[in-house]
């Protein structure tokens, strides 16, 4: 089984019932911000990312300013090793991913 459809099969039936897979990325963050993933699909209703990394790793989530720490204002959301995070973004939103080391992203986009 891929690991788009391993992570498929974790979300409820019921949360994707109306998504359907539009594209997949890996994106490799590190110590400066990048895209997440690098070019959005214009009809983008949702996003799944997954932190492909062993637990320890982790990489923070959030805009094109988003720091490596929990610094209030500019620090983003923490996505641990081997964590998912499913969001309801179309898109227009850029979404930006920074780590302390090299980190793996893969993405679903959902439409």
């Amino acid at each position: 089984m891929s690991l788009e459809a391993k992570l498929m099969d974790k979300l409820s039936r019921q949360s994707i019932a109306n998504f359907k897979l539009m594209d997949q990325q890996v994106t490799e963050v590190g110590a400066a911000a990048e895209k997440i993933p690098a070019t959005a699909m214009n009809y983008r209703k949702a996003i799944l990312i997954f932190n492909a990394d062993p637990a320890g790793s982790f990489v923070y989530l959030g805009n094109a300013d988003v720091t490596a720490d929990e610094t209030a204002g500019t620090g983003g959301f923490k996505l641990n090793g081997g964590a998912y995070l499913f969001l309801e973004l179309d898109g227009s939103v850029d979404l930006y991913g920074i780590s302390g080391g090299s980190v793996t992203i893969h993405t679903l986009e959902l439409g």
